[in-house]
């Protein structure tokens, strides 16, 4: 894997948090159409992270922490 254009990756670009609540919403929407408690949980903590942006943030703490050294 190249961890550089992982690096170079904007996950705060619009298309990208349209694509995390999307998916994660038709997670939730599937969950509760086929009643299973696993696609449901799985979809409220896709929503959780859509929310909170964990990659983006760890992605600027390692940008700001290589900048510093």
């Amino acid at each position: 894997m190249d961890f550089q254009k992982l690096a170079k990756m904007d996950f705060d670009s619009t298309s990208m948090k349209a694509f995390d609540w999307g998916l994660s919403l038709i997670s939730v929407g599937y969950g509760l159409y086929a009643g299973s408690a696993l696609w449901f949980g799985a979809g409220m903590i896709g929503c959780a992270a859509a929310w909170y942006r964990p990659m983006s943030r760890f992605q600027r703490f390692l940008q700001g922490f290589v900048k510093r050294r």
